[in-house]
């Protein structure tokens, strides 16, 4: 009565030398499908879908818009107030996890920091990521802001160390977990993207050194030929595009879909 549910057949697998069906499934609750559904309709737009972005991302996967040599790998996603990882197998999610860190615990790191200096400020959200931003365009510059402090990109990795750290073992225990209980196999790669795409550099270096797998900018236009719209545009709005263009490809048949579920393919 209060969740829609849906599943996805994915084919023969042999699990511990036992055959099985792989089977994708996946709840959401009626009252906040119907509230997206409505808030498209108050503004003229009949919904064909409501999807997540994970499956979003899969479609990306899913319709090879860009090719992926490993059989097993995931997308890392650093949000502003949370993360998340998503493990696919054949380009077919099996594991989505939500991390409570984000760019907020990089900010509460770096004022952790300044407070224990002489300096006596707070680095807010948008001061922090035009600093990036200016580093970004001049690497290995050195910054001095309006408040007398003093940035390099190597001084803001040493400030937020502590937060990546705590990340890197959510993702380690996340990726242990999926090889040792659920897919019995490595991720072969992780390609990240973030918001603060302008420190993409030096955060999936560090993430990559820290739980010992390759790292990858999460770029959706990797092999696309230059005169592709999008394509010759910097990799930070090139990754920026990554939930858009894996919504744009979204299609009945391959996109798990909330308002077009088993159901409805079924009676179709």
């Amino acid at each position: 009565k209060d969740m829609i549910f849906d599943y996805e057949m994915q084919g023969e697998i042999i699990d511990q030398g036992i055959p099985k069906y792989a089977v994708m499934v996946y709840s959401a609750p009626k009252n906040e499908v119907a509230r997206v559904r409505e808030m498209f309709l108050s503004a003229g737009v009949h919904l064909a879908g409501i999807t997540i972005a994970p499956f979003a991302i899969q479609n990306i996967f899913r319709t090879k818009w860009i090719s992926v040599g490993e059989a097993t790998f995931a997308s890392l996603f650093i949000g502003n107030d949370f993360s998340r990882i998503d493990i696919y197998n054949k380009n077919n999610l099996v594991l989505t996890r939500g991390i409570k860190s984000g760019v907020s615990s990089m900010m509460e790191a770096i004022n952790e920091s300044i407070a224990e200096t002489s300096l006596n400020q707070k680095a807010d959200k948008e001061h922090f990521k035009r600093i990036l931003h200016e580093l970004s365009e001049q690497p290995g510059k050195t910054l001095k802001d309006e408040n007398g402090n003093l940035w390099t990109e190597s001084s803001i990795l040493e400030m937020i160390t502590p937060a990546l750290e705590r990340l890197a073992r959510q993702i380690e225990r996340t990726l242990e977990y999926y090889a040792t209980s659920v897919g019995y196999e490595r991720v072969e790669k992780i390609y990240i993207s973030s918001v603060l795409n302008e420190f993409y550099r030096p955060m999936l270096n560090f993430i990559g050194e820290q739980i010992g797998t390759i790292t990858e900018f999460f770029d959706p236009f990797q092999g696309k030929d230059a005169s592709v719209s999008g394509a010759s545009l910097p990799l930070a709005e090139r990754a920026s595009l990554v939930p858009a263009i894996g919504l744009s490809l979204s299609d009945r048949e391959h996109t798990p879909n909330a308002s077009f579920t088993y159901v409805e393919k079924n009676r179709d």
